[in-house]
């Protein structure tokens, strides 16, 4: 039997609005992205248009309105 092999997948990983608010503009979407260590507070992105899907937040500040529209 031939071992399972696993393929390191790629997500793309966000790290400064800068590259946040390009990837917005350019996709609208963030699907099976990880975002990492961005105040989004600071940014005028309207969520409800931005595809979220299996999108990682990590370390990134958020209001509670955020946070709930996000889950």
């Amino acid at each position: 039997m031939d071992p399972i092999k696993f393929k390191k997948q790629s997500h793309p990983e966000i790290k400064d609005h800068h590259q946040l608010t390009e990837t917005i503009q350019a996709t609208l979407s963030l699907k099976d992205c990880t975002i990492q260590g961005i105040d989004l507070n600071k940014l005028s992105i309207d969520w409800p248009t931005i595809e979220i899907q299996n999108t990682t937040f990590l370390g990134c500040l958020m209001s509670i309105e955020l946070e709930v529209f996000m889950r």
